[in-house]
C-alpha cells in the first residue's frame, strides 16, 4: 500500500514507520521542525497550510493516511490539530484509507473505564482540541480513529524507557504520577495494530 504517515517524527511515528517499510508500504512521512531518521520518503508539512496539505496528498497520492501529528507541545494547539485534521480530511481522495489517531484524555476521567460510544468530556485544551478533531476525521467515510492511552517502548534514546533506563543507570530518581490509572500499551503492538486497521472494514 502506498502510505502517508504524518507526524513521522512523533513518539509513535519513530515506532511505526519503520515497521511499515519493513511490511512492505511505500512510504513517505512528513514532520513539522525536526527531520528524523526514518526510512522512506520525508516531507516537511505544516498541517495548518490547507494548500501544502493538498499539495502533499496530490503528489503522494496515498491509498492509506496514518494520522498521528498533533502534538501537545505546541503553543498553537487548534490550528495544528483541529485545522490540521480539517486539512488533511479535505485533501484526502474518498477512497483512502484515513487511521486518525486520538487520545483518552477526551474524557474527563472521573467515570473510567470508558466506552467507545460514551460522550467526550474533555477537561483541558489538548482534549477538546482533539475531540473536534475527531468530529473532523468522522467527515471522512473511510477512517477509523484509535484513541490511545500511554505508549511506551524503546527505539527513541532519551525519551520512554530508554530515557528511564539511562537515568537509573546514572543514579538519578524517577519521579512519576502516583494518582492516576493508566493503560498502557507497548509502541511496537500499537504500530502493528494500526498497519492491520488499514485493510480492516471497521469505521469510526
Amino acid at each position: 500500500m502506498r502510505l502517508l504517515v504524518t507526524g513521522g517524527s512523533s513518539y509513535l511515528g519513530r515506532h511505526l514507520v519503520p515497521l511499515a517499510v519493513q511490511a512492505g508500504h511505500t512510504l513517505a512521512f512528513t514532520y513539522w521542525q525536526n527531520q528524523p531518521d526514518l526510512p522512506g520518503d520525508a516531507i516537511q508539512l505544516d498541517l495548518r497550510d490547507g494548500a501544502q496539505v493538498r499539495q502533499t496528498v496530490r503528489s503522494w497520492q496515498p491509498d492509506g493516511v496514518i494520522h498521528l501529528a498533533g502534538s501537545n507541545r505546541t503553543t498553537d494547539l487548534a490550528g495544528l490539530i483541529i485545522d490540521g485534521t480539517t486539512n488533511l480530511v479535505h485533501a484526502l481522495d474518498p477512497a483512502c484509507r484515513l487511521i486518525n489517531f486520538s487520545t483518552d484524555v477526551v474524557f474527563a476521567g472521573d467515570a473510567a473505564p470508558y466506552k467507545e460510544e460514551d460522550p467526550p468530556a474533555p477537561r483541558h485544551e489538548y482534549g477538546r482540541c482533539k475531540a473536534s478533531a475527531e468530529a473532523r476525521a468522522a467527515a471522512h467515510a473511510n477512517q477509523v480513529t484509535v484513541r490511545t492511552s500511554l505508549i511506551f517502548g524503546l527505539r527513541i534514546p532519551d525519551r520512554g524507557l530508554e530515557g528511564f533506563q539511562q537515568r537509573l543507570a546514572a543514579g538519578e530518581t524517577l519521579t512519576l504520577f502516583n494518582n492516576q490509572w493508566r493503560n498502557p500499551i507497548w509502541a511496537d503492538a500499537l504500530a502493528h495494530a494500526c498497519l492491520e486497521l488499514l485493510n480492516l472494514p471497521y469505521r469510526g
